[in-house]
C-alpha cells in the first residue's frame, strides 16, 4: 500500500473528526517522521508496523492552529489506527485531545 503524500494526515484528520465530531482541514503537513518495527505472532510468524507521527496545520472552529498525530499501519492487512491526536498550545507542548486506550477503562 503507497501512503506517500497526504494519506495518512487525511486518515487522522478524518478520523479525528468522525471521533470527536469535529470539523478540522488540513492546511498543510509540516512534519513526517515514520518508523518500521518487527512484531511476532504467537505462531511465530512475524509481521512489520509502519508508525507516522506527523505535525500538522489544521484550520477548525477555533482557526488555524497546529496538531501532531500519531498513525500506525499493519503490513499484513494495512489498515490504518489512528493512535493519538494532540494540539500544541502556546509553549509548544501537546494537549492531549484523542487517545486509542481512551475509553479502555470505561465501564
Amino acid at each position: 500500500m503507497y501512503l506517500g503524500g497526504l494519506g495518512p494526515a487525511r486518515f487522522a484528520t478524518q478520523e479525528f473528526n468522525k471521533l470527536k465530531n469535529a470539523q478540522l482541514q488540513i492546511s498543510r503537513v509540516l512534519r513526517v517522521k515514520g518508523m518500521h518495527f518487527r512484531e511476532e505472532f504467537r505462531n511465530s510468524s512475524e509481521f512489520y508496523r509502519r508508525c507516522y507521527m506527523m505535525m500538522l496545520e489544521a484550520v477548525g472552529a477555533d482557526g488555524v492552529k497546529l496538531y501532531q498525530t500519531e498513525i500506525h499501519v499493519d503490513s499484513i492487512d494495512s489498515n490504518m489506527a489512528l493512535q493519538d491526536f494532540c494540539v500544541i498550545d502556546d509553549k509548544k507542548r501537546p494537549i492531549i485531545l484523542y487517545h486509542h486506550l481512551d475509553n479502555f477503562f470505561a465501564e
